[in-house]
């Protein structure tokens, strides 16, 4: 199976979903606080093999970041599950911290209108909140709001959009909208196709992780 056809077939799958809102699951997102993960390698380095070969010390290292990811993994697939009292609790958590200025609950937010999460499920508010994060200067905002209008849910669909909001989270370090650009490139949505700009996002949100 193609590179293609594989991304193509995550995309349609459940998975994908998960893929896609888990990093921004409030409750996995309080366990990232509590967890100092280093980026121990730069896209080059990665690319050549410049790294030395590391001591157990840097082993260890490497180790603590793998544990990490493992605990952020179940943190965000255990968060999938939350019972209605605790949705209700993150939707006012957020609620307050939004209205109150804070730019960075308001995708948390956004992600719970649009998912039925302790509210009413509601495309068109959670579009507003991830607009409202985005000029706040919250890339995972925009990367939301991109994925909204790629889809036409609670604003009309438009590619063209949903790629400019791609593009502007993927400049801002968010490695999952370079993935979601890459495919808009690879398919000629919203940007004219071209395969090697599609290669070239899809390994940047491969070395983004």
């Amino acid at each position: 199976m193609s590179g293609i056809e594989g991304t193509r077939r995550f995309r349609e799958t459940g998975a994908f979903s998960l893929f896609l809102s888990a990093p921004y699951n409030p409750r996995a997102a309080r366990m990232m606080k509590l967890v100092d993960i280093p980026d121990l390698k730069s896209g080059a380095e990665r690319r050549t093999g410049s790294i030395p070969v590391p001591g157990k010390a840097h082993e260890e290292e490497i180790m603590k970041k793998i544990i990490a990811g493992l605990v952020f993994a179940l943190v965000s697939f255990a968060a999938h599950a939350a019972t209605p009292d605790k949705d209700a609790e993150l939707f006012d958590f957020h609620q307050k911290a939004c209205d109150g200025g804070d730019a960075t609950s308001c995708p948390f937010l956004g992600l719970l209108y649009a998912n039925g999460k302790g509210v009413k499920q509601n495309y068109f508010r959670a579009a507003e909140l991830h607009q409202k994060a985005c000029d706040g200067g919250d890339a995972r905002g925009c990367f939301l709001l991109g994925h909204l209008y790629e889809n036409g849910k609670g604003v009309k669909q438009n590619y063209f959009r949903a790629a400019e909001l791609y593009q502007k989270a993927c400049d801002g370090g968010v490695a999952r909208s370079c993935f979601n650009l890459g495919f808009l490139y690879e398919n000629g949505k919203g940007v004219k196709q071209n395969y090697f700009r599609a290669a070239e996002l899809h390994q940047k949100a491969c070395d983004g992780g």
